[in-house]
């Protein structure tokens, strides 16, 4: 019996995710739509901290509540998605949103707040962020 020669997916068959017999080595996975291309856990108390990530290069701290994410590589467009989440500090509720897009939803950043359900900004001991799309 005579094995087929499998070959490597492309970018564009792992982007469209078409084809089932072409291999996926580990270099085109990060093509596929459903990987995330970025994400971050990091403390948003004291002084920021990030605790573990991938693609991103830095996570500025703007202010009480106020956090930009920066990627290493920039998504082709401000057209893609991002989940965040955040835990409490022992003080109540918590919840996590992004702000408005086009201002600070870009293509090579995001920015995010963490609120009390008062609401009022607050500092969170724990935020994640994970961003999906075309890089």
């Amino acid at each position: 019996m005579i094995t087929p020669v499998r070959r490597e997916a492309t970018a564009a068959e792992m982007e469209a995710a078409t084809g089932s017999t072409q291999m996926v080595t580990p270099r085109r996975v990060n093509d596929s739509p459903s990987a995330s291309k970025g994400w971050v856990l990091f403390n948003g108390t004291g002084t920021l901290s990030v605790l573990a990530s991938h693609n991103v290069s830095s996570v500025a701290d703007n202010g009480t509540g106020d956090y930009t994410v920066n990627w290493n590589t920039d998504f082709s467009s401000a057209s893609y998605c991002a989940v965040c989440s955040t835990a409490n500090n022992g003080a109540g509720e918590f919840t996590c949103i992004f702000k408005t897009p086009g201002t600070y939803y870009l293509a090579g950043s995001v920015t995010v707040n963490t609120y009390t359900t008062a609401p009022a900004l607050v500092d969170s001991a724990r935020v994640t962020v994970a961003a999906f799309g075309d890089q």
